[in-house]
């Protein structure tokens, strides 16, 4: 059976358990970054939709709570569902969205649902990367639920506000949407040219909205890379193209202006030794001077890890008492 099969499968059960049992309240979080994982748009065996037989019981008086989870721009602005939207809306939903990169690290799982009698929950964990759901009755786990809820609540905007937002996108992910487009990256590599003089990088990055990164190089390969925004910071992940090697980038939230200092951190090229470096990311291309000049001598923004340190610490985890640290 394969997973969207499953998870209509999981929808229909519940909504027996809601004929029978007839709960006042129902608290759902539910992700949709394709329409496949949309449960709203699929069929029951009666051929009547999902979303339909959920609007049956709101009309019976059955109150609705759902967190659509979001990434992509497409998730919620595509027509299908902005006709789902509407409908549910008029039957009384309370719908909210909360982006996947603002909560991901905050909670178990952001796929679950439960009730407000509050004796079992149907959840996903995330966490612990399973395409499995489970049913339990644990008051335990239907509370970390419940806090779960209320934490993506708190991420969340409602349907209202984003109607009135002219982008929706910027609505949910404020930083998101600062950092959109092309930028221009510049910072000092670890090695040093014919003339030995330090070699400064300069490459284009793309910030997409689906938080994808497109990074391409002075040589024309294009490394892919993602974006994950924290409530401070920012972090930018891009994997070399022949070796497992990642480069991170971190940049702090408040300080997006048209020129963005950052902390990079890499393997040094060639070798099994690690790096940090100062950099910084341009709205406008920068003329190589000017990129020197604002990121000041070679040796105040590059700190090369050595290979006797890393020759120390191994000394020192088998034989500790011979180092006098």
């Amino acid at each position: 059976m394969c997973p969207y099969e499953k998870l209509r499968r999981i929808y229909l059960e519940f909504l027996r358990y809601l004929h029978i049992y007839r709960p006042k309240s129902v608290f759902i979080a539910l992700p949709i970054f394709e329409e496949q994982t949309n449960i709203f748009l699929y069929k029951s065996f009666e051929k009547k939709s999902i979303k339909d037989l959920f609007i049956d019981l709101a009309k019976e008086g059955m109150k609705f709570k759902i967190v659509f989870i979001v990434k992509r721009l497409q998730d919620y602005s595509n027509e299908k569902m902005s006709t789902v939207l509407k409908q549910l809306q008029e039957f009384g939903f309370e719908i909210s969205f909360a982006s996947k990169s603002e909560i991901e690290n905050l909670v178990e799982s952001y796929d679950f649902f439960y009730t407000q009698n509050k004796n079992f929950v149907v959840k996903k964990s995330h966490l612990r990367n399973t395409k499995r759901f489970i049913v339990t009755d644990s008051k335990e786990q239907t509370r970390d639920s419940i806090m779960d809820f209320q934490k993506i609540n708190e991420y969340g905007y409602k349907y209202e506000q984003i109607q009135k937002s002219s982008s929706i996108i910027c609505g949910i992910d404020p930083v998101l949407q600062k950092l959109l487009g092309v930028w221009y990256f510049y910072s000092y590599g670890s090695f040093e040219d014919e003339k030995n003089e330090p070699v400064l990088w300069e490459t284009k990055i793309e910030i997409k909205p689906d938080y994808s990164i497109s990074l391409q190089m002075p040589n024309r390969e294009s490394l892919d890379g993602e974006l994950k925004v924290y409530k401070e910071q920012t972090l930018i992940s891009v994997k070399s193209l022949h070796a497992e090697d990642t480069t991170f980038m971190i940049l702090t939230n408040r300080k997006i202006k048209p020129i963005i200092p950052i902390m990079i951190y890499a393997k040094q090229l060639h070798k099994d030794a690690d790096m940090t470096a100062v950099g910084l990311i341009s709205r406008e291309p920068l003329f190589a001077k000017n990129a020197k000049k604002l990121l000041g001598k070679y040796e105040h923004c590059v700190l090369k890890v050595s290979a006797e340190f890393q020759a120390k610490i191994d000394d020192f985890i088998l034989l500790p008492h011979q180092l006098n640290i």
